[in-house]
C-alpha cells in the first residue's frame, strides 16, 4: 500500500511546493506601491490558489469531458491572480466593475453550469457543450450588465445616485448656512430647493426628490455611504447572477438525488459546497447594498471573509478527495467506465455517503450495498468504492 500511495504523494508534495513558491511571490508583490489588501483577503487568495493546483493536477489525470471540467475549475481559482494584479494597476472604478465583477462573475457562471451540463449530458459532443454554456451564460450576463458594459460611468447616470448627488449638495448648503447637521426632517422641509436642473455628460435633466426619497438615502449622507448608492445598481445585478446559480445547483442536485444515475464522482459534494459559497456571497451582495458607512461596509466584508475561508477549507479537503480518486486506479478506472458506459456503473459512494448510510441506515444495509460498486465485462465479480 505504501508504494501504491507513493506517486500520489509524489504529486502532492509538488503542489505544496509550488503552492508555497506562489505564495512567496505574491509576499513579494506586495513591497510594490497596491490598493489596501486585508490579511483576511491574503488568506482567501492563498486558498484559491491551492485550490487551482489541486484542480490543474487533477484535471491533467482526468479522462474525457472531465478534464476540461478541472480545467474550468483551475481558471476560475487562478482568477485570483488577476484580482491580485489589478490591485497595483489600472483605475479602481474600471478593474472592479471588469475584474471583480463582470468578470470574476462571467467565469464562475460558465464553470458551474458547463460542469452541469457535461455531467447532465454525457454523450453530447464538446463543441455542443461549449457552445451551449457558452451561449446560455454570455446572453444571460449581457442581458444583465448590459447598460454598463460599453461604459461603467454610465453608473453616475442611474436616478437614484443623481438624487444622491442632489441630496448631498443640499446637506453640505445647510451646513454652510446653519453651522449644523441637518436632520432628516430639515432636508424634508426644504424639498422645494431640491427640485432643481442638474447637467451630465448626456445633458440636462429633471432631479425630483421625495419625501420618501429623503427617508431613504438619508442614512448614506455619512462617509462611504456614496459608494454604496453608487454601486448598487452592480451589487443588485450580482445578485441575481447568485440567485440564478443557486436555482441551477438546486435543480441538479434535486435531479441527481432522484434519478440516481451514476456520476462523476464528488460532483455532488463540490455542487453543495458551491451552492453555499453563491448562497454567501449573495448575502454580502445583499449586504453591501444596506451598508450606509464605510465602516459598515468593511465589518460586512470582514464577517463574509470569514465564513468564505471556512467554505474554502472545506473546498481544499474535498477537491482533495477528487484528486486522490483521479489518481487511484480504481478512479481511473470507474471514469473510463462512466465516460464509456454509464450504464455499467452505479453511482460512486465516497466516504462521506458512506458515513451517513451506516448513521442512519443500520438496519437497511441491502438498499445500499450496490451503491459505488461497477462490474468489468470480464468479470463478473462487482469490485467496491471506498
Amino acid at each position: 500500500m505504501l508504494f501504491a500511495k507513493l506517486p500520489a504523494m509524489k504529486k502532492e508534495v509538488k503542489i505544496v511546493v509550488v503552492w508555497i513558491a506562489l505564495l512567496l511571490l505574491l509576499r513579494m508583490c506586495l513591497i510594490f506601491p497596491h490598493r489596501d489588501i486585508g490579511w483576511i483577503g491574503l488568506i482567501s487568495a492563498g486558498l484559491q490558489l491551492l485550490l487551482g493546483l489541486i484542480c490543474l493536477w487533477t484535471a491533467l489525470s482526468s479522462q474525457g469531458s472531465q478534464k476540461y471540467v478541472y480545467i474550468h475549475f483551475t481558471i476560475l481559482f487562478g482568477f485570483v491572480l488577476i484580482l491580485f494584479i489589478v490591485q497595483f494597476v489600472g483605475k479602481a472604478i474600471y478593474s472592479y466593475f471588469w475584474i471583480d465583477k463582470f468578470g470574476l462573475n462571467f467565469v464562475l457562471l460558465f464553470t458551474i453550469f458547463y460542469a452541469l451540463v457535461d455531467d447532465l449530458f454525457r454523450s453530447w459532443k464538446l463543441t455542443t457543450k461549449y457552445l451551449i454554456s457558452l451561449s446560455v451564460v454570455g446572453a444571460f450576463m449581457l442581458i444583465i450588465f448590459l447598460p454598463y458594459l460599453t461604459n461603467p460611468l454610465n453608473l453616475c447616470n442611474e436616478q437614484e445616485y443623481k438624487q444622491f448627488r442632489q441630496l448631498k449638495a443640499n446637506y453640505t448648503n445647510f451646513v454652510n448656512q446653519f453651522r449644523r447637521d441637518p436632520s432628516e426632517a430639515d432636508l424634508i422641509q426644504q424639498l422645494p430647493a431640491l427640485t432643481t436642473v442638474g447637467s451630465n455628460k448626456s445633458g440636462s435633466s429633471i432631479v425630483t426628490i421625495s419625501p420618501e426619497t429623503v427617508h431613504d438615502l438619508f442614512p448614506y449622507l455619512l462617509p462611504g455611504g456614496e459608494g454604496s448608492v453608487f454601486w448598487k445598481p452592480i451589487h443588485f445585478r450580482t445578485f441575481y447572477v447568485n440567485v440564478f446559480l443557486l436555482l441551477l445547483i438546486g435543480i441538479f442536485l434535486a435531479m441527481m438525488y432522484r434519478d440516481q444515475k451514476p456520476h462523476s464522482a464528488y460532483i455532488d459534494k463540490l455542487m453543495i459546497l458551491f451552492f453555499a459559497f453563491c448562497f454567501l456571497d449573495m448575502f454580502n451582495n445583499y449586504a453591501y447594498i444596506k451598508s450606509v458607512t464605510t465602516e459598515t461596509f468593511q465589518a460586512i466584508f470582514t464577517v463574509g471573509q470569514y465564513f468564505s475561508i471556512l467554505c474554502l477549507l472545506i473546498m481544499v479537503y474535498a477537491f482533495g478527495l477528487k484528486f486522490r480518486f483521479a489518481y487511484s486506479t480504481t478512479g481511473q478506472y470507474y471514469e473510463k467506465l462512466l465516460q464509456e458506459s454509464p450504464e455499467r456503473v452505479t453511482r460512486w459512494r465516497d466516504e462521506l455517503d458512506t458515513l451517513i448510510l451506516k448513521s442512519f441506515f443500520k438496519n437497511n444495509r441491502s438498499s445500499y450495498s450496490n451503491i459505488g460498486q461497477f462490474a468489468r465485462a470480464d468479470q463478473p465479480n462487482q469490485m467496491k468504492g471506498k
